[in-house]
């Protein structure tokens, strides 16, 4: 039933997650992905380059 919802909907996902392991896994993974780009905001934002 969910595949069929999803093939139907007017806009889709661009992924979806099935079953709440896959949900928690996801969550978890964007939590330690998150940490990392909060932790390194800093120098990744002195990396850019200015225009001129």
């Amino acid at each position: 039933m969910a595949l069929i919802r999803l093939a139907e909907a007017e806009e889709p996902p661009a992924f979806a997650l099935l079953g709440s392991d896959a949900l928690q896994a996801y969550a978890t993974a964007r939590g330690a992905r998150d940490g990392d780009v909060d932790a390194w905001r800093e120098l990744s934002a002195s990396t850019d380059v200015v225009a001129g």
